[in-house]
């Protein structure tokens, strides 16, 4: 496969930009992931900004190699992954913005679906494209886990 930079490049502006926004949306309370009463397996802090740039990283392939694919139901799969940042964004807004834990686990379970939605429209496209979904299925479980405990425990 050749690759085509500027699609690649211009492939990994969204997530970027959601990354940014995810950012800011928190309004600076990132801190209080410390402070909660977190349940078991809860990572440190710091393992969020790595896990979350590997995702974005991730995102940016993907985008490319839908980009790359040409059927209907990859541009579905790219339209739910594109759906799926400003949701991204929204949860971190609401999780650490608001602190609103309950009304997070609502919206992560809708981000959930989404990229989930993607990654099964994804599959015409080959099994490389639909193991881009794999990393961060898992890590939306895993963050799904760790809402639901924070919800319940504060």
């Amino acid at each position: 496969m050749i690759i085509k930079l500027k699609s690649l490049i211009l492939s990994f502006v969204p997530p970027a930009l959601t990354g940014l926004l995810a950012f800011l949306s928190a309004n600076g309370n990132f801190d209080i992931y410390k402070n909660l009463r977190l349940p078991p397996f809860a990572p440190p802090p710091v393992l969020f900004r790595w896990v979350w740039t590997a995702l974005y990283i991730i995102m940016g392939v993907t985008f490319y190699l839908l980009s790359r694919c040409d059927s209907r139901r990859s541009k579905k799969a790219s339209l739910y992954l594109y759906l799926s940042l400003p949701v991204n964004v929204l949860w971190v807004a609401i999780f650490f913005g608001l602190q609103n834990f309950t009304l997070a686990v609502f919206v992560l379970i809708i981000l959930w679906l989404l990229v989930f939605l993607s990654a099964i429209y994804s599959s015409t496209c080959g099994r490389r494209v639909w193991l881009t979904y794999v990393p961060y299925l898992i890590w939306l479980s895993f963050a799904a886990y760790l809402n639901v405990g924070v919800a319940c425990l504060n």
